[in-house]
């Protein structure tokens, strides 16, 4: 699934965890620092959020255009993550893919 400046892929997982990978072209942000600060943004999202993210799926995101605001790139992020758990119940059968997150 593809976003602004965002796509989602998402496979069936063995495991019964959230599974999570982050993919930052060199491109994008010309340095290491620039690249590592995306990965750390996009690791800390998802240690805030885990009960968005489907059980029994592996997430990866990734980059195509650099984030000018991270506010909205996250709320891009949220709306693209509600759509992958309605798709990986109907494919996967992902436990807990139906929930709502409570704001």
């Amino acid at each position: 699934m593809r976003g602004n400046g965002v796509s989602l892929f998402f496979l069936p997982s063995d495991a019964a965890i959230r599974q999570f990978g982050s993919l930052v072209p060199r491109r994008l942000f010309g340095t290491a620092v620039g690249r590592n600060y995306a990965r750390r943004r996009l690791r800390e999202y998802f240690r805030r959020n885990k009960e968005l993210f489907p059980v029994n799926c592996q997430i990866l995101v990734r980059l195509y255009a650099a984030p000018k605001d991270w506010n909205d790139f996250f709320v891009e992020l949220d709306r693209l993550l509600k759509v992958a758990r309605k798709k990986a119940a109907s494919r996967f059968g992902a436990p807990g893919a139906n929930e709502e997150r409570a704001r």
